[in-house]
């Protein structure tokens, strides 16, 4: 069975970055993608989605105004807010789910998952702090490294 899924965000990389990930997905179908509350309202109620995910800062309402209003048209739509790295929650907020941006896009599409109508519900996802990125140690080791002295010259070289 297929989820459709209302994607609202404001930031176009997110928003598209975020449909190309579900629809590549055989158990997503996206239905809409918006970049502001009143659009998302509109289509949740034109569309009646499965999921709606929601920026934490859509524009023209933010998300608690959005998911309440998405709540009424369409009760049974679960709804997801996305949140910054690091947010560790969104009071007043009532979501199914949050997932935090910095999470990988595996992590991203299992929470996803379990929130749809298929999966059970999630607490939120934001309140684990996500790991912050480190590069690959064999990054570190290739890193150039600035000459000693003024610069112009090689390392050692103007001792």
């Amino acid at each position: 069975m297929t989820t459709t899924v209302l994607i609202a965000d404001g930031e176009p990389v997110l928003r598209e970055g975020l449909a190309e990930l579900l629809g590549s997905q055989c158990d997503f179908v996206v239905v809409g993608e918006v970049s502001n509350a009143v659009d998302a309202i509109e289509q949740a109620r034109a569309q009646r989605p499965d999921l709606a995910v929601i920026a934490l800062d859509l524009p023209g309402g933010g998300a608690l105004a959005t998911a309440s209003r998405i709540r009424r048209i369409s009760p049974v739509t679960r709804l997801v807010v996305m949140v910054p790295a690091c947010r560790q929650m969104a009071p007043g907020v009532q979501a199914d789910a949050l997932v935090s941006y910095g999470n990988r896009a595996d992590q991203v599409l299992s929470r996803i998952r379990a929130v749809g109508p298929y999966g059970p519900a999630l607490r939120s996802t934001a309140s684990r702090p996500s790991r912050a990125y480190q590069e690959p140690s064999y990054w570190r080791r290739a890193r150039f490294t600035p000459p000693a002295g003024n610069g112009t010259s090689p390392k050692g070289a103007d001792r």
